[in-house]
Protein backbone atom coordinates (compact mmCIF):
# COMPACT_ATOMS: atom_id res chain seq x y z
CA UNK A 1 0.00 0.00 0.00
CA UNK A 2 1.36 3.45 -0.74
CA UNK A 3 0.77 6.96 0.31
CA UNK A 4 -1.19 8.98 -2.30
CA UNK A 5 -2.44 12.92 -2.40
CA UNK A 6 -5.39 13.82 -3.71
CA UNK A 7 -6.31 17.30 -4.46
CA UNK A 8 -9.98 18.81 -4.26
CA UNK A 9 -11.42 21.92 -4.41
CA UNK A 10 -15.13 23.40 -4.00
CA UNK A 11 -16.63 26.93 -4.16
CA UNK A 12 -18.81 27.69 -1.22
CA UNK A 13 -22.00 30.58 -2.20
CA UNK A 14 -21.75 32.47 0.76
CA UNK A 15 -19.46 32.93 3.50
CA UNK A 16 -21.42 31.66 6.18
CA UNK A 17 -20.31 28.53 8.83
CA UNK A 18 -23.85 25.76 7.30
CA UNK A 19 -22.72 26.81 4.07
CA UNK A 20 -18.59 26.34 4.57
CA UNK A 21 -19.35 22.91 5.75
CA UNK A 22 -21.38 22.05 3.89
CA UNK A 23 -19.44 22.32 0.71
CA UNK A 24 -16.71 21.35 2.36
CA UNK A 25 -18.46 17.64 3.25
CA UNK A 26 -19.54 17.34 -0.17
CA UNK A 27 -16.00 17.74 -1.61
CA UNK A 28 -14.92 15.07 0.98
CA UNK A 29 -17.25 12.51 0.18
CA UNK A 30 -16.71 12.91 -3.34
CA UNK A 31 -12.63 12.16 -2.97
CA UNK A 32 -13.39 9.38 -0.99
CA UNK A 33 -16.17 8.02 -3.22
CA UNK A 34 -14.37 8.74 -5.95
CA UNK A 35 -10.82 6.96 -5.08
CA UNK A 36 -12.40 4.27 -2.90
CA UNK A 37 -10.95 4.71 0.43
CA UNK A 38 -12.65 4.87 3.18
CA UNK A 39 -12.19 7.00 6.47
CA UNK A 40 -9.43 4.56 8.24
CA UNK A 41 -7.54 5.23 4.76
CA UNK A 42 -6.67 8.71 5.71
CA UNK A 43 -3.64 9.77 6.91
CA UNK A 44 -4.13 13.86 6.94
CA UNK A 45 -5.95 16.83 5.67
CA UNK A 46 -4.75 20.28 4.62
CA UNK A 47 -7.84 22.80 3.76
CA UNK A 48 -7.03 26.06 2.17
CA UNK A 49 -9.78 28.67 2.03
CA UNK A 50 -9.82 31.97 0.63
CA UNK A 51 -9.50 35.42 2.23
CA UNK A 52 -13.03 35.78 2.16
CA UNK A 53 -14.60 32.82 3.67
CA UNK A 54 -13.95 33.11 7.56
CA UNK A 55 -17.02 31.78 9.16
CA UNK A 56 -15.91 28.64 10.20
CA UNK A 57 -13.08 25.88 9.55
CA UNK A 58 -13.58 23.48 6.99
CA UNK A 59 -11.51 21.18 9.28
CA UNK A 60 -15.19 20.77 11.48
CA UNK A 61 -16.65 19.15 8.03
CA UNK A 62 -14.29 16.27 8.31
CA UNK A 63 -14.61 16.24 11.94
CA UNK A 64 -18.12 16.29 12.78
CA UNK A 65 -19.51 15.52 9.03
CA UNK A 66 -17.58 12.50 8.40
CA UNK A 67 -16.17 11.36 11.77
CA UNK A 68 -12.36 11.88 11.02
CA UNK A 69 -11.78 12.74 14.74
CA UNK A 70 -8.08 11.07 14.75
CA UNK A 71 -6.77 12.39 11.70
CA UNK A 72 -4.17 15.38 11.47
CA UNK A 73 -6.66 18.00 9.91
CA UNK A 74 -5.21 21.66 9.25
CA UNK A 75 -6.66 25.08 7.88
CA UNK A 76 -4.85 27.32 6.28
CA UNK A 77 -5.45 30.46 4.41
CA UNK A 78 -5.01 30.71 0.75
CA UNK A 79 -2.98 34.25 -0.56
CA UNK A 80 -4.87 36.97 -2.11
CA UNK A 81 -4.11 36.64 -5.73
CA UNK A 82 -5.77 39.46 -8.05
CA UNK A 83 -8.54 37.94 -10.29
CA UNK A 84 -8.28 34.36 -8.72
CA UNK A 85 -11.60 32.24 -8.02
CA UNK A 86 -13.69 33.64 -4.45
CA UNK A 87 -15.41 31.65 -2.30
CA UNK A 88 -13.11 28.52 -2.49
CA UNK A 89 -12.07 25.89 -0.44
CA UNK A 90 -9.06 23.85 -1.71
CA UNK A 91 -7.81 20.31 -0.16
CA UNK A 92 -4.70 18.06 -0.02
CA UNK A 93 -5.52 15.18 1.46
CA UNK A 94 -3.27 12.25 2.07
CA UNK A 95 -4.56 8.45 2.49
CA UNK A 96 -3.05 4.83 2.15
CA UNK A 97 -4.45 3.33 -1.15
CA UNK A 98 -3.43 0.64 -3.68
CA UNK A 99 -4.07 2.74 -6.32
CA UNK A 100 -1.53 3.82 -8.28
CA UNK A 101 -0.73 7.71 -8.70
CA UNK A 102 -2.31 8.30 -12.26
CA UNK A 103 -5.60 6.57 -11.01
CA UNK A 104 -6.22 8.91 -8.45
CA UNK A 105 -9.75 10.94 -8.80
CA UNK A 106 -8.93 14.37 -7.94
CA UNK A 107 -12.09 16.31 -7.10
CA UNK A 108 -13.41 19.96 -9.06
CA UNK A 109 -16.41 21.19 -7.53
CA UNK A 110 -18.62 24.11 -8.62
CA UNK A 111 -17.52 27.40 -9.46
CA UNK A 112 -13.78 26.15 -8.42
CA UNK A 113 -13.38 23.79 -11.92
CA UNK A 114 -12.25 26.89 -13.12
CA UNK A 115 -9.23 26.32 -11.95
CA UNK A 116 -7.93 23.74 -13.35
CA UNK A 117 -10.36 23.18 -16.95
CA UNK A 118 -7.88 21.44 -18.15
CA UNK A 119 -8.83 18.10 -15.77
CA UNK A 120 -12.37 18.55 -15.26
CA UNK A 121 -14.86 15.35 -16.34
CA UNK A 122 -18.29 15.21 -17.05
CA UNK A 123 -20.60 16.44 -14.65
CA UNK A 124 -21.95 13.25 -13.92
CA UNK A 125 -19.63 10.07 -14.47
CA UNK A 126 -20.31 6.35 -14.41
CA UNK A 127 -20.40 6.11 -10.67
CA UNK A 128 -22.95 8.88 -10.11
CA UNK A 129 -20.70 11.21 -8.30
CA UNK A 130 -21.74 14.50 -8.24
CA UNK A 131 -19.74 17.43 -10.47
CA UNK A 132 -16.89 17.31 -11.90
CA UNK A 133 -14.27 14.22 -10.90
CA UNK A 134 -11.29 14.11 -12.03
CA UNK A 135 -9.26 12.20 -14.38
CA UNK A 136 -8.13 13.65 -17.73
CA UNK A 137 -9.12 16.30 -20.14
CA UNK A 138 -12.63 17.10 -20.87
CA UNK A 139 -13.94 20.68 -21.46
CA UNK A 140 -17.80 20.37 -20.38
CA UNK A 141 -18.83 22.02 -16.91
CA UNK A 142 -21.43 20.41 -14.82
CA UNK A 143 -24.73 21.16 -12.49
CA UNK A 144 -23.65 23.21 -8.93
CA UNK A 145 -23.27 20.58 -6.47
CA UNK A 146 -26.01 19.59 -3.63
CA UNK A 147 -24.68 22.12 -1.25
CA UNK A 148 -25.27 24.99 -3.85
CA UNK A 149 -28.03 23.58 -5.39
CA UNK A 150 -30.02 23.62 -2.09
CA UNK A 151 -28.54 27.57 -1.31
CA UNK A 152 -30.11 28.61 -4.56
CA UNK A 153 -33.93 26.78 -3.98
CA UNK A 154 -34.26 28.85 -0.76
Amino acid sequence: MAVRAIRGATSVPANAAEAIIAATRDMLQAALVANGIGPEDVVSIVFAVTTDLDAAFPARAAREGLGLVDVPLLDVVSPAVPGAVQRVVRMLLTCETDLPRHAIHHVYLGDAQRLRPDLVRPAWDQRGLPDAIVRGPCTSHGAAPPHQREVEER
